[in-house]
């Protein structure tokens, strides 16, 4: 495609930040075994006016947590989905991401809430149905909630590469609320550690780590029902010799890296 014919983007921000997951599911298209099938992200990719090489270089081999984020997220709704076929899901700050189109039963309702100017942007690659909507809010304004329909089939909220550029206290708040609008539903969200915000991720603009699983149980009105270290994955991909051979398994080492969290929400 000529770059006259591409997409023109003007983002925030922090919504500039959807394009590194984006472009990281795309260029795993090219792995002879991807971890994520994703040929949409590819396809936005090549449609988007913007110089994505500068994210790799930014994140310094780092890259390969993002198709790993969306291979867990996948699995994690897969499982709900098949308990609950019909399923709500909630995406917040959902920017241009794909994973409605990668686990879709045919019967599951999802929204996809964010700013303006991001859902603007996703408009011009996705299209609302009558079972895909879009929300546009800040994913901390709870006014999103009066807009959730079918919520008597199981409410499962995700949260992608969003929560770690605001502060703890906006996320615990924001948890609480949802846990009493939609008690007993589930939450996924992704952050970093306190060590690798501090020394690897400062410059990036990220507000939020944490001491692994010790910060999470914390968050009230919620329940760990488990959490999963990138680290732990695909082992022989990552660039690092660090990542590949150090002993990760000893607990307090690698609550050090960036994990994700699910968590049973329940109402005061």
């Amino acid at each position: 495609m000529s770059n006259n014919n591409k997409v023109k983007i003007k983002l925030g921000p922090v919504q500039e930040t959807m394009l590194i997951p984006l472009y990281f599911r795309a260029i795993e298209q090219k792995e002879s075994m991807p971890i994520v099938n994703d040929e949409m992200a590819q396809n936005m990719v090549e449609q988007i006016d913007y110089d994505f090489s500068q994210l790799a270089k930014n994140l310094d081999g780092d890259g390969l947590a993002f198709p790993i984020r969306a291979a867990t997220l996948d699995r994690l709704i897969e499982k709900f989905i098949k308990n609950n076929p019909e399923a709500t899901i909630i995406n917040l700050g959902a920017g241009l991401d794909t994973t409605f189109f990668r686990v879709d039963n045919g019967k599951i309702h999802w929204y996809d809430i964010d700013q303006e100017d991001s859902i603007e942007l996703r408009r011009k690659f996705i299209n609302e149905t009558d079972r895909l909507k879009f929300i546009t809010c800040s994913a901390f304004d709870p006014a999103w909630f009066k807009q959730i329909e079918h919520r008597d089939k199981g409410i499962f909220v995700m949260s992608s590469g969003m929560f770690i550029y605001f502060d703890h206290s906006d996320i615990e708040t924001i948890i609480s609320q949802m846990a009493n609008e939609f008690p007993e539903s589930e939450l996924v969200f992704d952050t970093v550690s306190n060590f690798f915000r501090f020394r690897r991720f400062k410059t990036l603009g990220i507000k939020w780590g944490v001491w692994g699983t010790y910060t999470i149980n914390r968050i009230k009105n919620t329940k760990m029902l488990g959490a999963f270290y990138y680290i732990d994955q695909y082992r022989d991909r990552w660039h690092a010799p660090i990542a590949r051979y150090y002993p990760y398994y000893i607990k307090p080492l690698k609550m050090l890296t960036p994990a994700m969290y699910h968590l049973k929400l329940s109402a005061d």
